[in-house]
C-alpha cells in the first residue's frame, strides 16, 4: 500500500498536534514495514522525521488565503498523480473537499472553536461550522483522540457513528521522573529556575484559560509568597489580555515566560516543578497532563471534556471557571506531603494506560480496513 500522511504540523511547530504526528511518524516507520509512506508538507527541512523517507512538498507561498487553496484545491490536485492508496490529514481541516482517487482518513482532535467560539476568531469558526462538515462527509474514516472528542462529533456533526474510531494518544518515552542532577541543573541554569515554581504548558491564547491560573496564583501566593509561575508556550491568539492582568496584578516578578520551549527540555521542567497547572477549558485529549503524570509530576486539571479520561483519579480535577477551585487544588497539594506523593504514584500509574505502541499499532490496522 501507498499511505500519504500529512505532516504539516511538524513544519509549523503547532503544539500538541505535532508531537501526535511526530509519534505517528516515528513509530509508523518502526513498526510496518511492508507498505511505502510518503510524508507530505510545505517546508524542506533538516528535521530528521524526513531523514531517508520520501517526501512530497507542496510550498506554502505567503499571500492572504494561499494556506486554504494549497490545502483545498492544490493538495488534492497534487497528490492524485502519486497514485497513493490512502491520505491521512492529520491536523483536522484536510484537503478532501474534490474527488479524489484516494482513500480519506482524517483526525479530529477537538472542537474548540464550536464549542467555545469566543476563543477563537471567527474565521476559524467557519472553518469548523461549514468547511468541517463537508470534509467529514467526504472522508471514509474519522479518528478521534478520545471519547469526549467522539461525542462532539456527533454532537456537532451529522455523521454515522461508525465512520468514527477512537485512538487515544500517548506520550513520548523520554517523559519519565529524571534523578540526574546535572539534567535537572542545565535545565535549571538554562531558564534560570532559582526558586519553587509551579508550571503551565501551553499556547497563551483564551481556551488555555491561563487568566484564571494567574487569578488563582494571587491567592496561593498569601501562603506560599515564595512561589512563582513558569508559563511555556508560543503567544496565540488574544495573548496581550494575558500580559495585560501581570500588569494590573503587579506580578511581573513572580510570573516567568519562557516561550516556546524544545520538546526534550518539558520533561525536564516537569520533573521541576512542584506541580502542574492546567485547567483549560477544553481539551481533545490532554497531553499536557499526561506529559506530567509520566514526570511524577502532580496535576491540577479541569473536570470537563477529556481530561478526567487521561488524568482518572491521579490529579485534582477543578471546575475551570472557578478561581478559587484552582487556587485550593494547588494549596492541597503544597500543603500536604503525603498526598502529593500518593499522586505522584498514581499518575505514574495512570500514565502507563496511553501508549504511542499501541496507538500507532491501532493507526496501522485502520489503514488496511479503510484500504
Amino acid at each position: 500500500m501507498k499511505i500519504g500522511i500529512i505532516t504539516d504540523a511538524i513544519d509549523d511547530n503547532a503544539g500538541g498536534i505535532q508531537t501526535y504526528v511526530r509519534s505517528l511518524v516515528e513509530n509508523i516507520f518502526q513498526i510496518d514495514k511492508k507498505n511505502k509512506y510518503y510524508l507530505i508538507h510545505h517546508k524542506k527541512s533538516s528535521d530528521s522525521i524526513y531523514k531517508n523517507r520520501k517526501e512530497i512538498l507542496i510550498p506554502l507561498k505567503r499571500f492572504p488565503f494561499y494556506r486554504e487553496i494549497r490545502k483545498v484545491i492544490l493538495m488534492p490536485f497534487i497528490l492524485r498523480k502519486y497514485r497513493l492508496d490512502l491520505v491521512h490529514e492529520t491536523a483536522q481541516i484536510g484537503p478532501f473537499f474534490l474527488p479524489s482517487n484516494f482513500k480519506k482518513i482524517i483526525t479530529i482532535h477537538d472542537l474548540v472553536p464550536l464549542i467555545y467560539p469566543e476563543t477563537h476568531s471567527l474565521l476559524t469558526w467557519i472553518h469548523h461550522r461549514i468547511g468541517l462538515q463537508l470534509i467529514l462527509n467526504k472522508v471514509d474514516k474519522i479518528i478521534a483522540v478520545s471519547n469526549s472528542t467522539k461525542r462532539d462529533i456527533l454532537k456537532f456533526f451529522n455523521i454515522p457513528e461508525n465512520k468514527i474510531t477512537v485512538i487515544q494518544e500517548g506520550h513520548f518515552d523520554y517523559y519519565k521522573p529524571i534523578n540526574d542532577k546535572a539534567v535537572l541543573n542545565k535545565i535549571k541554569k538554562k531558564y534560570n529556575l532559582t526558586f519553587k515554581f509551579i508550571l503551565f504548558v501551553g499556547t497563551l491564547e483564551p481556551r488555555k484559560n491561563i487568566c484564571r491560573v494567574i487569578q488563582a496564583l494571587v491567592n496561593v501566593r498569601k501562603e506560599f509568597p515564595e512561589l512563582k509561575l513558569v508559563i511555556t508556550g508560543k503567544k496565540g491568539w488574544k495573548y496581550k489580555e494575558v500580559f495585560r492582568l501581570i500588569n494590573k496584578l503587579k506580578l511581573n516578578e513572580n510570573i516567568i515566560f519562557t516561550g516556546y520551549v524544545p520538546e526534550e527540555d518539558l520533561p525536564v521542567l516537569n520533573n521541576l516543578a512542584e506541580l502542574l497547572v492546567y485547567p483549560s477549558l477544553y481539551e481533545g485529549f490532554g497531553l499536557s497532563p499526561l506529559g506530567a503524570m509520566k514526570c511524577g509530576c502532580p496535576v491540577v486539571s479541569s473536570n470537563t471534556s477529556s481530561i478526567p479520561e487521561v488524568v482518572g483519579d491521579a490529579g485534582i480535577l477543578v471546575n475551570p471557571f472557578s478561581i478559587k477551585g484552582i487556587a485550593e487544588g494547588i494549596l492541597n497539594i503544597l500543603k500536604n506531603d503525603k498526598y502529593k506523593s500518593q499522586l505522584i504514584k498514581k499518575g505514574l500509574s495512570q500514565s502507563r494506560l496511553f501508549n504511542w505502541k499501541r496507538f500507532t499499532h491501532q493507526t496501522i490496522e485502520l489503514y488496511k480496513e479503510t484500504i
